[in-house]
């Protein structure tokens, strides 16, 4: 964290864990203690002048395992001053209409105090095909890796 706050660039981008099934296996650490994480992650960086995009890692599956303790991470990254929360399709296999639902599930919950973002990816050939016209209203940003 230090070299980022360190960095000569206005903003930062980082990544956290929203699915619970990582944050027990892969992180082995509880859901609050993740939720913990991210918020004085971002708020380290929030102290130090930095505009942070919070990438929510695994994002839709997350999300489909556990929409609350999902929506609860990005919380966190928005209470601690996040100024983007970054939907990601890791794994990207998330269907557009799924997709759509869960972005306006998120922008619901924040009534538009934050901007959303997705980011995307093309595993299954999706990423450019997931970010279509019929919903580009409801992510301010959109990034397809």
């Amino acid at each position: 964290m230090r070299a980022l706050s360190e960095a000569g660039t206005p903003v930062v981008s980082i990544f956290g864990k929203t699915w619970d099934l990582h944050v027990k296996r892969a992180l082995g650490i509880t859901r609050e203690e993740n939720l913990k994480l991210i918020s004085e992650t971002v708020k380290y960086l929030k102290d130090r002048g930095k505009e942070v995009v919070y990438d929510a890692e695994h994002f839709f599956d997350g999300y489909a395992a556990n929409p609350e303790y999902a929506l609860e991470t990005l919380e966190a990254a928005h209470c601690a001053g996040a100024d983007v929360l970054c939907l990601c399709d890791t794994n990207g296999g998330v269907l557009t209409g799924r997709l759509a639902e869960i972005v306006a599930a998120v922008r619901q919950r924040f009534d538009g105090g934050v901007v959303i973002g997705i980011h995307t990816h093309n595993d299954s050939d999706m990423a450019v095909a997931t970010p279509s016209p019929r919903w580009k209203r409801a992510p301010r940003t959109c990034r397809a890796a």
